[in-house]
């Protein structure tokens, strides 16, 4: 659910989707249920990453990761009140960044890490 809140803001702010809606319409419902959907999938993906935390701390791609969901919060702090011509790249970003970290997600438990000898 809470992947389809974004791509719902950010289809909307792309203006690819609810055009005949103002984006303050489509947007301003979903920022608290965006809240607490991101809250549920930070809350499991630190459980799922305290399963294996040794094998995450060695691979690349959780780091890669990691970091793009750093950019998503640089993101939200540089685009939280914007103009319109700024609505469309905030969209555009925030598809990137997301579909980054969903491919991101998915590459953690294929691509091996690479563990110190001991």
């Amino acid at each position: 659910m809470f992947a389809g809140m974004v791509l719902v803001t950010d289809l909307r702010l792309l203006g690819l989707a609810l055009q005949d809606w103002p984006v303050s319409e489509v947007v301003d419902p979903l920022r608290v249920l965006k809240r607490i959907g991101l809250a549920i999938v930070v809350a499991g993906g630190l459980l799922l990453t305290c399963c294996k935390a040794e094998d995450y701390y060695h691979n690349w791609v959780f780091w890669t990761k990691l970091l793009l969901l750093a950019l998503v919060g640089v993101h939200a702090l540089v685009f939280r009140r914007g103009a319109p011509a700024r609505a469309r790249l905030a969209g555009a970003l925030s598809l990137l960044l997301w579909t980054c970290i969903t491919l991101a997600g998915r590459g953690i438990g294929y691509i091996e890490p690479q563990l110190p000898h001991r």
